[in-house]
C-alpha cells in the first residue's frame, strides 16, 4: 500500500451476528478475485481491502440471533452491545471485551486466513 502505483479494490459491510449474510463473504472473495485479475492485467500491485463498517452498526437491527435447535428455529435476543458474554458458544469466537465490530473483524480474519485481504475497522 505504501507504493504510489498500488491500486485498491475495496468493499465492506456492517458487522452482523454470526458473520451476517453470506454475501458478506462473497464481497470479500470478490475483492480478492478482482485484485488478482487486475494485478495480472495491469502489471501493478492491486490490494483487496474490506472495510468493517462498525461505526454504521444498527443495534436494533442486529439485536437477535436466530439459530436452529432441535429441528426448530429459535430467536435468541442479545441483551447488550458486547457480544462476548452471550455468543461465545453460539456464533463466532468472541471474548468478553469484544464489541460487535472487533468480533466481526476476528470472524473475517478466521475465514480469510492466509489470503492477502486487508481488513480495516474504524478506531
Amino acid at each position: 500500500l505504501a507504493l504510489p502505483e498500488t491500486l485498491v479494490v475495496i468493499t465492506g459491510q456492517q458487522p452482523a451476528l454470526n458473520g451476517g449474510p453470506l454475501f458478506t463473504l462473497y464481497k470479500a472473495w470478490g475483492a480478492l478475485a478482482w485484485a488478482r485479475r487486475l494485478e495480472a492485467q495491469w502489471k501493478c500491485p492491486v490490494v483487496a481491502v474490506f472495510c468493517n463498517m462498525s461505526e454504521d452498526h444498527d443495534w436494533a437491527e442486529a439485536s437477535a440471533l436466530t439459530l436452529r435447535e432441535e429441528n426448530r428455529w429459535v430467536k435468541q435476543p442479545i441483551p447488550s452491545e458486547t457480544p462476548g458474554a452471550h455468543l461465545s458458544d453460539k456464533a463466532y469466537p468472541c471474548s468478553d471485551g469484544d464489541t460487535y465490530g472487533s468480533a466481526f473483524t476476528r470472524h473475517l480474519r478466521a475465514h480469510f486466513e492466509g489470503e492477502p485481504l486487508v481488513i480495516l475497522e474504524p478506531a
